[in-house]
């Protein structure tokens, strides 16, 4: 990382239109003009599909664009929102969390921050500015940098922070994204632990050349003369998840678990970081041609490893299972053996026999409460679109959202569909809901964006707190039909302990950062104060 100054500033000014683009983004609270302002005024930073030459990929024509979804610029969709559009109105913002103490991180995408903010308080007490750490990459204009994710760890006794971002391909495809994986500790200025950029296939069978157009004199780089679509496999590109399975830092070796989500892959990474090396080597890898079981056309967006002593195992969400399917999506169960073997044990909603599909609306997040039931195990997403008229959505005008749960009553066997979390629209309503996380004192958070870009956005960005969660088991699928009557919907608004604006662009999900996590850099930033969020 470049050395920046990210403990808060009294009086920002706005250094460089990038900067003005921040200020605006801490200052508004989700209106129409800031997400204006914030878009354009300063050089904005809106995903490349909604940029003038993005297309959405239509029925019968899929092509190698992102997935609008959780992460690294996830809006492959047209901007959402129009001039007919209605907001959804304001509601109370109650103030009643449950006893305990902890702070969110909040990746915001289409303000380039990375806010950990202090919900007891509604305060800001630490930004991570990509334009600050990355200005080589993420100040170029029109778009910066695109947030896939981040997660707060304490390594070594340290508060690090797991970052993935990257800028879009100025064509507007995904193969291609310069996208970085980085592992930064939270001094100030922050420093960069290990950054994974390039990806090395030399040790795979059949060669580099069966995975990407790797320079003939170096598997670290891609081949010059290549048309972009190959030579752009050879970089992590727009991964939208990553595991650190392992960091040594005596070593300096790590091991990571990515997600091609432009390629529709998925990689296990070792990289020997000593010495700056950016470039990791593959040593597990699957697509759909070396496993079949892998969906075609699929795009991985969401990442939960499962606690097991004898498997390596995990859950992965799939935006876009069929090309005629375009928003649709899955959730599977997957092991990597010992020989480094894909193997996959479930899929849901479970497929019928006759060929048609059930499928999530535009899934994104996924958070798993291990002992979350007496029965066993829930494990939360966000349908983004759940109300989509038709399967066929392009986000033009988000049509509300729904969080369903599912119980796994063991690891190994098809989930229970057990209901959908919503809250009706003339009430408050989920425009865009992206991620529900467990906080681990019976609350959750749902993570809703307004839309899947921030760009002429009518609703306003926010994070709600919920309580006292009925856990429903129903006898419907939990899948997408046109009338919508497989889902089980549960109407949260009694339920509904707190709402926090705080500036918010696009909020991608929240990270919970437990105080018996707090290590020396989050105590100095919470000594040195914070900002309240704009009211």
């Amino acid at each position: 990382m470049h050395p920046a100054s990210h403990v808060w500033k009294k009086n920002p000014l706005c250094r460089s239109e990038h900067t003005m683009r921040k200020t605006i983004a801490t200052l508004c609270s989700g209106l129409l003009l800031c997400a204006l302002l914030v878009a354009g005024g300063c050089g904005g930073d809106d995903d490349d599909d909604t940029s003038p030459s993005a297309t959405v990929p239509g029925d019968d024509d899929i092509t190698l664009t992102g997935d609008d979804d959780a992460s690294l610029g996830d809006d492959d969709a047209t901007t959402p929102g129009d001039d007919t559009a209605t907001p959804v109105p304001p509601s109370p913002t109650p103030n009643a969390l449950p006893e305990g103490e902890y702070l969110i991180l909040v990746p915001d995408n289409q303000a380039n921050l990375f806010r950990v903010i202090d919900p007891y308080t509604d305060t800001q007490v630490y930004l991570l500015d990509l334009a600050d750490v990355n200005p080589e990459l993420c100040t170029q204009i029109p778009m910066g940098c695109l947030i896939a994710g981040g997660y707060h760890q304490l390594v070594d006794g340290h508060d690090h922070l797991d970052v993935a971002y990257g800028l879009a391909g100025a064509n507007g495809l995904r193969v291609g994204f310069v996208g970085q994986l980085q592992r930064i500790l939270m001094t100030d200025p922050p420093e960069t632990r290990w950054t994974l950029s390039e990806l090395d296939f030399s040790g795979l069978p059949d060669g580099p050349d069966a995975y990407c157009a790797a320079d003939p004199e170096d598997p670290c780089k891609p081949d010059p003369d290549a048309p972009e679509e190959l030579s752009g496999l050879c970089h992590v590109g727009d991964a939208h998840d990553f595991i650190v399975l392992s960091d040594d830092s005596q070593a300096q070796t790590a091991e990571l678990l990515v997600t091609g989500t432009d390629t529709y892959r998925m990689y296990k990474v070792r990289l020997d970081y000593s010495g700056g090396n950016t470039c990791g080597k593959v040593t597990a890898y699957i697509d759909h041609q070396r496993n079949p079981e892998w969906p075609e056309y699929t795009q991985a967006n969401n990442l939960i490893a499962v606690p097991d002593d004898e498997r390596e195992l995990y859950i992965i969400n799939f935006r876009s299972i069929e090309s005629n399917h375009n928003r649709s999506g899955i959730v599977q169960l997957w092991e990597i053996t010992s020989d480094g073997q894909w193997v996959s044990h479930w899929t849901f909603p479970e497929q019928p026999d006759d060929g048609s599909m059930h499928f999530f609306r535009m899934p994104h997040g996924g958070d798993l409460e291990v002992d979350g039931s007496p029965d066993g195990h829930i494990y939360r997403l966000c349908n983004s679109a759940a109300f989509a008229e038709s399967d066929d959505y392009t986000g033009t005008n988000p049509p509300g959202g729904s969080c369903p749960a599912l119980l796994l009553r063991d690891f190994m066997s098809t989930p229970d569909y057990l209901h959908d979390l919503y809250q009706p629209e003339d009430v408050m309503g989920w425009a865009f809901p992206r991620q529900v996380t467990h906080v681990g004192d019976g609350t959750l958070i749902v993570t809703d964006s307004g839309c899947q870009a921030a760009s002429m956005c009518p609703y306003t960005p926010r994070l709600i707190w919920l309580d006292d969660v009925e856990t429903l088991n129903s006898s419907k699928g939990g899948y997408w039909t046109e009338t919508f009557d497989q889902y089980e919907l549960l109407d949260q608004t009694p339920n509904v302990l707190k709402v926090l604006e705080c500036g918010l662009v696009n909020p991608y999900w929240v990270d919970v950062i437990h105080s018996d996590d707090y290590g020396p850099e989050i105590l100095s930033a919470l000594a040195s104060g914070g900002i309240p969020c704009p009211r």
